[in-house]
């Protein structure tokens, strides 16, 4: 589905009233009345609830819902308002990025035939178009048309449906059990290793169901949301993408709505918040939301971005940052528009333009918006985006205009760009992405007027000249009929995805016609690659631990592995109690104990893992082996830490100086400490002293140094054993003064 018209006038009413509803719904859904963000005044802002959350059983345990029978093709739901395509047809100009040269280059043939091609859902449900959507995950691929969805394995085989899309939300209640309304989305958020599944509602209340599986399997249970967005409003062609702070969603509701909705919570079952800008622009076309491919995040705190074709030659990049602990602090800024090289609109003035083989009738070109995905991708040295739309390269056949634009956090600048029509044929309804390598793949449509509507593919190597799609055009199926439904509904989009399992693998999913009916369309799902790309591009493989070298990427995984090294290898275990550690098999391992005797009986020798050995003071009298070095206060035979020393004098040669020993006597291992200062400093003793002697036996030293004339030296004493140190002394009064360190 998708919204057709932006007549400016009623386009402004539209937005005055949904912003005045919504509002007031908000505020009834989630009091007390939530904070709102600051913005632009001509940017609405709202802020609501998820109304109803629950946890799913598991999904292969829900019989799928029959289709309902139907004997008339139907097109989907349309809004009432006029074509966006309904303008006037503009003077033809030359496409200024097409591409002119198509023979073989150096690397062509890099690009890979189909791996895996088998059929997806078909029209089960009589309706048109399929919206055909899927995405691959690490062992599974889920597609997900109007109006039902299919879980197979990554070789085709089928473990759940075809469903309805309702069944997923069989036991939630209204309105997402009992509405089955399309426009699905079904993505794969390789952060969390879970799935996404999210259809909206096309009558009040207005609003989205969304599902995120509780497991990285998409056949369990699931976390069921509804988010009512409004009771008047359809919100119509919604875009989503999976980023690090939300997912982020777009939608056409006469202006543009961008939605973040609380990821952390929905990944965790908890009931979720949502957060909306109305965004107003000149061009009123729909916006894409980009959508995380690859191993590398975006950086932290890095707004997701959001793309607009706006108008002739222009692309215009947005920047949603929402911040959930401050929504005040949310912000939807831009636009930095990048202007393109020239382009012709495609179906400009009528809303079927594609021929096609066996019938007058033409297909719905979608010429006035950009095509899903916006896919993003981190390099670490620089990130891209890489988005198309389709094109009239002349006499209103289809192309597939292509871009790459990189650091959209920064100065946004479009690097490379391109029209891809290699002959006659039309080529539109495409989808992109891009590799682990830089490598550029798009899927489309192709029909002519000798040329059923059928599926190829193309692409680029990253070292090849910019601009060109390189490696020829490969086919996935070639359709063998016409559709002829009044409508010429096609589309109304596609998708391009990178397998998480090894980062260079291309799934693309979408329609063809079998054979010529109104509507009897089916989808395929296809896998290639180009050959040179290798999961191991920009990996960098440390080692896993100091017995491990640096080790090798696999190719087959881009995970790294890490032989062992040879046994013998120095390393530490990380114990300090063990020494001449090595590798053995790959773990190292402690060698010899470490040896913490330091011969001291009156101490108790331990080894602590993290600090080494400790000695820690034991009483060791055990029969007198001790008692010199005995200090524990209870043994009768112990000794105390010195006394202060006695009589300091200095004999009547005045050169030797003399003190009375501090108790303990000889034997307790008493030593004595002098130091010696200027006399002018002796009441306060707070002068600069120095070391005289230190570690005196007995109980005289000698200092044969002279004070200055009129001077004089004062000097201090101590006593020091096993057991301790005593103040210092001074002359015979033992007065306690400062000293220099002595030893």
């Amino acid at each position: 589905m998708r919204l057709r018209g932006y007549r400016a006038g009623r386009g402004a009413w539209l937005v005055i009233c949904t912003v005045a509803l919504l509002g007031r719904a908000a505020a009834a859904e989630t009091p007390p009345k939530p904070d709102l963000p600051k913005t632009d005044p001509s940017n609405a802002v709202i802020i609501g609830r998820s109304v109803k959350s629950d946890v799913s059983p598991p999904l292969r345990s829900i019989p799928p819902l029959p289709p309902k029978p139907w004997t008339t093709v139907r097109e989907m739901h349309e809004p009432s308002e006029t074509e966006g395509w309904n303008g006037p047809q503009q003077p033809f100009v030359r496409d200024g990025a097409l591409q002119d040269s198509f023979g073989p280059s150096a690397t062509t043939g890099s690009l890979s035939a189909p791996i895996q091609n088998f059929a997806g859902v078909n029209n089960i449900d009589g309706v048109y178009p399929p919206d055909t959507n899927g995405d691959v995950g690490p062992n599974h691929y889920v597609q997900w048309v109007n109006k039902h969805f299919q879980i197979f394995d990554k070789q085709g085989a089928s473990l759940y449906g075809p469903a309805a899309g309702n069944s997923l939300w069989s036991g939630f209640g209204a309105p997402c059990e009992f509405r089955n309304d399309g426009d699905p989305i079904a993505l794969y958020d390789p952060i969390a290793d879970r799935w996404l599944m999210s259809q909206l509602t096309s009558a009040s209340p207005y609003g989205q169901c969304i599902a995120i599986s509780t497991t990285p399997d998409p056949t369990g249970s699931y976390y069921r949301y509804f988010f009512q967005l409004s009771t008047t409003t359809f919100y119509d062609y919604p875009k989503l993408g999976v980023w690090t702070d939300a997912y982020y969603m777009s939608a056409n509701r006469g202006s543009v709505a961008a939605i973040a909705f609380e990821r952390d919570k929905m990944l965790q079952g908890q009931p979720a918040r949502y957060l909306e800008f109305d965004v107003s622009t000149s061009y009123a076309g729909t916006m894409l939301p980009s959508d995380l491919d690859g191993r590398a995040l975006p950086p932290s705190g890095e707004p997701d971005f959001f793309a607009n074709r706006a108008g002739n030659n222009n692309i215009d990049i947005y920047k949603f940052h929402v911040d959930w602990n401050d929504t005040a602090s949310s912000t939807f800024t831009g636009p930095t528009s990048l202007a393109t090289a020239t382009y012709n609109w495609l179906c400009p003035s009528t809303r079927g333009c594609v021929p096609q083989a066996g019938t007058s009738r033409r297909l719905d070109g979608i010429g006035d918006r950009l095509m899903y995905r916006l896919a993003y991708r981190n390099f670490g040295d620089h990130e891209s985006l890489v988005l198309n739309h389709a094109a009239d390269v002349g006499g209103g056949q289809a192309g597939v205009r292509w871009y790459e634009i990189r650091d959209p956090n920064g100065s946004p600048a479009i690097y490379q760009q391109g029209t891809y029509a290699p002959d006659a044929t039309s080529r539109w309804m495409a989808s992109i992405a891009m590799d682990s390598s830089g490598d550029i793949a798009v899927g489309y449509s192709v029909s002519s007027s000798s040329i059923y509507p059928s599926i190829h593919y193309t692409g680029r190597l990253a070292s090849d000249a910019l601009g060109q799609m390189t490696q020829g055009e490969m086919t996935i199926i070639n359709g063998s009929g016409a559709q002829t439904g009044v409508a010429s509904r096609w589309g109304d989009y596609a998708m391009m995805a990178v397998d998480p399992g090894d980062d260079c693998t291309f799934w693309f999913t979408t329609e063809y016609m079998p054979s010529t009916s109104a509507a009897s369309w089916q989808t395929r799902i296809a896998s290639f690659k180009f050959q040179n790309c290798s999961p191991c591009t920009g990996v960098v493989c440390h080692p896993l631990d100091q017995c491990h070298d640096t080790g090798v990427c696999e190719p087959s995984t881009g995970l790294c592995s890490n032989p062992a090294r040879n046994n013998g290898a120095a390393c530490n275990d990380g114990n300090a109690c063990t020494t001449n550690d090595a590798c053995s098999s790959g773990v190292c391992t402690g060698g010899a104990a470490l040896n913490c005797d330091d011969s001291n009986l009156c101490t108790a020798d331990t080894c602590d893992s993290l600090s080494g050995c400790k000695h820690t003071f034991q009483d060791a009298d055990n029969d007198g082996r001790c008692d010199a070095q005995d200090c524990a206060p209870n043994d009768a035979s112990a000794f105390a830490r010195p006394a202060e020393v006695g009589n300091l004098r200095l004999a009547a040669d005045r050169v030797t100086l003399a003190w009375d020993s501090a108790a303990p006597a000889a034997g307790s291992g008493t030593v004595h400490d002098v130091v010696r200062g200027d006399m002018r400093q002796l009441p306060a003793g707070t002068g600069p002293e120095t070391c005289l002697a230190s570690g005196i036996a007995g109980t005289t030293t000698t200092d044969p140094a002279t004070p200055a004339s009129g001077e004089g030296y004062r000097y201090l004493v101590r006593g020091r054993n096993v057991c301790g140190a005593g103040t210092y002394g001074f002359q015979s009064n033992g007065t306690e003064r400062a000293s220099a360190a002595c030893p």
